[in-house]
């Protein structure tokens, strides 16, 4: 009975000191595979976060959703504008939502100077970015079907575009809305932006 419980009290003694050994090594590869974990559940939310846009020729089309005071809403495909500093909204768009004109102004286009209608949108919303509160003006698009040969609903500009950060992967046709407190740090590891 001795000899087994000296051979007991070794093997709990080696156990023991391999296990002291090993440990750090189980608690270490249990953090890489949590932190795998993590990281790529990141990459696949950013992933998540585009969107399939259409595009025609160098324009980009998105959906937006306006929704007016009554809470009716509609969905349109919106032109990406950067060179506009407020969001246009097409004048039948304009008129089923029976939107109320907040100011009248006179708008540069480059045309030159002509009169704008500006109305307050009740929320704005593209891939589920909202904006409520937002300025517009009312523009008439539909000189604009031949070149696209699509309808436009309006045009979103900097005013909505400034609230996010813009990432378009342009070979997949892919955009998203990221809020501003995105870890930008997460793009560089995509080639294709």
């Amino acid at each position: 009975m001795a000899k087994c419980e000296i051979v007991r009290h070794v093997f709990e003694i080696v156990a023991g000191k391999l296990l002291g050994l090993i440990r750090p090594f189980i608690i270490f590869l249990l953090l890489m595979l949590l932190f795998g974990r993590v990281t790529q559940g990141q990459s696949i939310g950013l992933k998540e976060s585009l969107h399939r846009f259409e595009h025609v020729g160098m324009s980009i089309f998105v959906p937006v959703t306006i929704t007016d005071d009554d809470g009716n809403s509609q969905t349109e495909d919106f032109a990406l504008d950067s060179g506009f500093s407020n969001t246009s909204i097409d004048l039948s768009v304009f008129v089923k939502l029976n939107l109320k004109v907040s100011s009248f102004s006179t708008g540069k286009r480059l045309s030159g100077a002509s009169p704008e209608q500006k109305v307050l949108i009740q929320q704005l919303c593209s891939f589920s970015q909202c904006v409520k509160g937002l300025g517009g003006t009312v523009e008439d698009t539909s000189s604009l079907i031949g070149d696209y040969k699509r309808r436009i609903g309006g045009t979103l500009g900097m005013d909505f575009l400034e609230r996010y950060i813009c990432v378009i992967d342009s070979p997949n046709s892919r955009i998203g809305f990221l809020p501003l407190d995105s870890n930008v740090e997460d793009f560089t590891k995509w080639k294709a932006i």
